[in-house]
């Protein structure tokens, strides 16, 4: 399913790998040889390019490299994850895999890499030669892998890594280089570490890649420690033997993760006094705030009452005024009403007065 991607860049991924080629491998051949190409029993994908055979020249010859195409593709994988090992025993980390369900190169490679099947070569090459084949081999099986979402890496539990025991080792030259895209391929994977050697842990897995979350392992495991067989037949035959060569190995590591350690801890104490004085400056601003806010409405209120007490004062004058308006006019008309009488009077005294004076004269 990937491998239509993975044709696309294993060109481009190799040309960059012709670098690390130079100082670790032997010369690569003309890039102008012909094209290696392959196609399906079911001629899907009949003669569809694969990669310029001088890439593979160091490890494996153009019909080697055609047949472990063709190999992997006759497999189906059935959404099973692909598996990688290093700095444990190769058929404890097949039995792993198998009692997973999961697809190891050796799973992958099938009748190629069974001594018993008449399609292994093993047989008929020398040492040097079959672990290049192998190497080969690797390098497709990763440029697979690339692609495939997440891969499984099955290898010893910090704190001893692989960079200290053996830094040339397939994976670490080969095979996670081109995982991570660092020699091409489609880097569009996730890395996560298994330690099946460790009791318990068998099935606990952490991500190493693009993410590093290696703190969930120790926080659960510590520093756990475990005998194994070492490369060039050395073996840690105690846990104080092999506490030993971590120490020595990390110990370097081990003070700059101190010291970085120590820095982060000054710096985070830094950083929390810092947040502290600004959550105390933001608490006595926030106190200032709401004094001056509680001041303002007390002089708000202070003002209001001031303003009614006027508008009440206002209006009680007002009714005062209107008051003595009303008794005002009531007074004038009591005195026009009484002038009024006084004329009738008047009137009327004069008018007897001429009826009086009429009469005598009569």
């Amino acid at each position: 399913m990937l491998y239509h991607q993975l044709k696309l860049l294993l060109n481009v991924a190799f040309k960059s790998f012709t670098g690390f080629q130079e100082s670790h491998c032997q010369p690569a051949a003309s890039l102008t040889e012909p094209t290696l190409t392959f196609s399906r029993s079911n001629n899907t994908a009949s003669n569809r390019e694969w990669l310029s055979s001088s890439i593979f020249l160091d490890y494996l010859s153009q019909a080697e490299a055609q047949e472990i195409v063709q190999q992997f593709e006759s497999i189906s994988r059935n959404n099973r994850q692909l598996v990688f090992w290093t700095g444990i025993p190769r058929e404890r980390a097949q039995q792993w895999a198998d009692a997973r369900g999961m697809a190891t190169l050796t799973t992958m490679m099938g009748p190629l890499m069974d001594p018993l099947d008449g399609r292994c070569q093993r047989s008929s090459k020398g040492p040097n030669s079959w672990r290049k084949y192998v190497k080969g081999a690797s390098i497709i099986f990763s440029l697979y892998a690339s692609g495939a979402g997440t891969v499984t890496v099955l290898t010893i539990p910090p704190p001893l890594q692989l960079v200290d025991l053996r830094p040339g080792c397939t994976f670490l030259s080969l095979e996670e280089p081109i995982l991570k895209g660092k020699l091409g391929g489609l880097h569009d994977v996730k890395i996560k570490f298994v330690h099946p050697m460790v009791e318990g842990a068998e099935d606990f897995a952490y991500q190493v890649w693009p993410t590093d979350r290696t703190k969930e392992w120790t926080e659960r495991f510590g520093a756990v420690i475990v005998t194994f067989k070492h490369w060039g037949g050395r073996r840690l035959q105690t846990k104080n033997a092999a506490l030993e060569l971590a120490n020595k190995a990390g110990s370097a590591r081990n003070m700059a993760e101190a010291e970085s350690s120590k820095g982060l801890k000054q710096a985070q104490k830094a950083w929390n006094v810092a947040k502290a004085e600004k959550a105390r400056s933001l608490k006595q601003a926030k106190k200032a705030r709401n004094l001056a806010e509680a001041k303002k409405a007390r002089k708000l209120k202070q003002a209001k009452k001031a303003m009614n007490l006027a508008e009440a004062e206002k209006a009680t004058r007002l009714k005062q005024a209107k008051k003595a308006r009303n008794v005002a006019k009531a007074e004038k008309a009591t005195k026009l009403k009484r002038a009024e009488m006084a004329r009738n009077l008047v009137e009327a005294e004069k008018a007897r007065r001429l009826k009086q004076a009429k009469k005598h004269e009569a």
